[in-house]
């Protein structure tokens, strides 16, 4: 026994190691929405402002926006102000290791050092697929937070004084981030299974979610807080960003092998729940697993920024599944050669491990260090130094960047937060459209950009193409050129000679 539980100890570690390393990568404040959350925890800090609508951007500052995250954006620039961008990443990381490490010693069950292994390592990955400074970070702990409660709770394993927590995260987590009401259903399976299985734990269970409902809709903006989260997660929109569509959608625009493990896995787990509902009957608290398991599966698909939820319903699903493999009678299965054998665990092993190492998970390190890329922030740094002024037009890929380190109280032309524009903006005034010259000249005649600031990277063609024409048509001048990665331009006019005459750039046309 104690030989059994080095060997889980160990293999918790390299786990953790694993985990450690591959969210231990340089973050960026330009992609996803980094910039934004600290540029909102600095509004709050120093004003005492929450911001509602999209405030900061000239073109749409009253289009109203829910803001399920204050909270968040608060606690990351406190911290980031307190320790620095490298602390505060150092800390979120903490924070999932912790998170995996814990939910990985309550579900193992098997007594078999490889399966335990190849269980934990693929889900692993799943921890480390989104930006991991994000108000995600929050609905990816309290769901593993109320989960590990409920569950022990059900198994005897903690007292009803500890579920008296959960009215507190559940305060803390609708101010945190949108998908808050996840604890809404890991308390309704609870409170199912108790009724159906442990009435002795139903009316206790019942208190805890009636009074969790009820801290659901302590928000600044009281039921509207609420009730707009829900509306938001659940409806569809025409145009949102990558992060914020289903995982399918995301795939289909990407190709992502990450994405197409997150499918594959979720599908695995599923068939897995099924399997378990119809064969297994050992486990105590089976509803709230399956339960939960679906719920997770179901949310990791509809957005896939929560793709880390399908690693937990792996996890609550592949453990006693193999578990009642292994322990079948002697002459059904051998426990050394379980791996040679053709039954449904180790098929979806089979399946699942080419996909993970094409998606390049066997190498978690891609540029590792903690706090901002290198360079992150030069070209921001460079116009603040040199007293570029606006309004400027740019590109989405940039915007976060710009939330982040212009002084100004309305620096964006586009937000590249969900549902931050009406649509018809995106589709008159924003790339595929502006393309054609008559709509570009229509759009800047209507706002009169005195500069353009665009990241190159990773744009489409046509868009590249685009910032060539400008540069051509004798009309701006570039300023600051990063190959490949950045470049300023600004428009050649009285106001701003004095800097085109000192920082001016040639282009090789050669």
């Amino acid at each position: 026994m104690k030989k059994q539980q080095s060997y889980r100890l160990w293999t918790l570690l390299g786990l953790g190691l694993y985990l450690f390393l591959a969210l231990s990568n340089h973050v960026s404040v330009a992609e996803g929405q980094l910039g934004y959350f600290i540029r909102e925890g600095a509004i709050f800090w120093q004003q005492g402002e929450l911001l509602f609508s999209n405030s900061l951007t000239y073109t749409n500052p009253e289009q109203p926006m829910y803001n399920n995250h204050w909270l968040s954006s608060a606690f990351f620039y406190a911290i980031q102000q307190g320790i620095g961008f490298g602390g505060l990443h150092f800390l979120i990381v903490t924070f999932y290791v912790l998170a995996f490490s814990f939910l990985f010693r309550l579900l193992v069950q098997s007594t078999n050092l490889i399966v335990i292994l190849l269980i934990g390592l693929l889900a692993a990955p799943l921890f480390a697929t989104h930006y991991i400074i994000a108000p995600v970070l929050f609905t990816h702990l309290f769901s593993i937070v109320f989960f590990i409660l409920l569950y022990q709770y059900l198994n005897d394993k903690k007292t009803i004084k500890w579920l008296y927590l959960l009215p507190v995260l559940q305060l803390l987590w609708v101010n945190c981030h949108t998908y808050f009401f996840i604890s809404w259903g890991l308390l309704i399976a609870a409170f199912l299974q108790a009724l159906f299985y442990q009435k002795d734990k139903a009316t206790p269970l019942l208190i805890i979610t009636i009074i969790c409902l009820a801290a659901s809709f302590i928000h600044p903006q009281f039921a509207k807080g609420t009730f707009g989260a829900l509306s938001m997660a659940f409806s569809y929109f025409e145009i949102l960003p990558i992060w914020e569509r289903t995982t399918l959608d995301a795939y289909l625009l990407t190709h992502s092998y990450t994405l197409l493990y997150v499918l594959v896995i979720s599908i695995l787990s599923l068939l897995g729940s099924l399997g378990l509902a119809l064969k297994i009957k050992t486990t105590r608290p089976k509803f709230f697993i399956l339960s939960t398991a679906v719920l997770f599966i179901f949310f990791s698909f509809w957005n896939n920024q929560l793709v880390l939820l399908a690693g937990i319903a792996w996890m609550i699903i592949a453990f006693p599944i193999f578990n009642y493999h292994l322990e079948k009678p002697s002459e059904e299965v051998d426990e050394k050669h379980f791996l040679l054998q053709y039954n449904p665990p180790v098929l979806a092993l089979y399946l699942l491990l080419p996909i993970f190492f094409v998606a390049g998970f066997l190498q978690p390190i891609n540029n590792f260090g903690y706090g901002l890329r290198e360079d992150e922030t030069v070209s921001i740094d460079f116009i603040n130094q040199v007293g570029i002024q606006g309004p400027f037009f740019h590109n989405s890929a940039i915007s976060g960047l710009m939330a982040y380190g212009l002084p100004q109280e309305q620096p964006l032309y586009l937000s590249s937060q969900a549902l931050a524009h009406p649509v018809s903006f995106l589709t008159q005034k924003y790339f595929p459209q502006i393309l054609d010259p008559f709509a570009w000249k229509a759009v800047h005649d209507e706002y009169q950009f005195n500069a353009i600031l665009f990241r190159l990277k990773n744009e489409a063609n046509p868009q590249l193409e685009f910032m060539g024409n400008l540069l051509s048509n004798g009309k701006w001048a570039m300023v600051y050129y990063k190959q490949d990665y950045e470049v300023i331009l600004l428009k050649r006019n009285q106001k701003n000679q004095a800097l085109i005459n000192q920082y001016e750039i040639i282009p090789n046309t050669e």
